[in-house]
């Protein structure tokens, strides 16, 4: 073996070692989160309509829940704006079903 065989499989030993940490990191994460898509979840900003799920690799690993800005009732806002939610910010007991999920009744 020499040296740049060497650097090779050291390369790919540490991409493999990433995405495996990426793998513990997403399954903790997903784990410990019981919304899911449709959910609206309340944080200290207002409420959040999740449309997407991602994994921010803090320590522990915790989910970013983005989605769109709702109103008090969980409906979206007329001036439409996205942002995230991380996991640790939301408050407790902070999750709505989605009204047209439920057949118009949101529950805590």
């Amino acid at each position: 073996m020499n040296l740049d065989e060497y650097n090779e499989k050291i390369k790919h030993i540490e991409k493999q070692a990433d995405l495996d940490k990426f793998k513990a990191a997403k399954e903790y994460a997903l784990s410990n989160s019981t919304v899911e898509i449709n959910d609206v979840i309340d944080d200290h900003i207002g409420k959040v309509m999740v449309n997407k799920i991602k994994i921010y690799r803090s320590s522990p690993p915790q989910c970013v829940y983005e989605g769109v800005e709702c109103k008090k009732d969980g409906t979206p806002t007329k001036r439409v704006k996205t942002r995230g939610v991380y996991q640790s910010n939301m408050k407790p007991n902070a999750k709505l079903r989605c009204a047209s999920r439920d057949s118009g009744e949101a529950s805590h």
